[in-house]
């Protein structure tokens, strides 16, 4: 599974990679803004797979933030 982490502070990116590899997620992409992580959806080969972690949206459904 591919996974876009948009995020603008790199700690917390930091953070959310530990817990995404703990989960044995190992492939992560990194956009800073919204406007740049929509392109990288666009422009992904499978944008189906890709899980929105800041965007609120995870594996096409609506993530509920705690």
């Amino acid at each position: 599974m591919k996974v876009l982490n948009i995020e603008d502070d790199a700690f917390k990116h930091n953070d959310i990679c530990k817990v995404l590899t703990s989960c044995g997620v190992n492939t992560v992409y990194w956009e800073k803004n919204y406007e740049d992580g929509w392109k990288a959806i666009k422009n992904a080969e499978d944008a189906s797979r890709i899980c929105i972690i800041q965007g609120k949206q995870v594996a096409g459904k609506k993530h509920q933030e705690s």
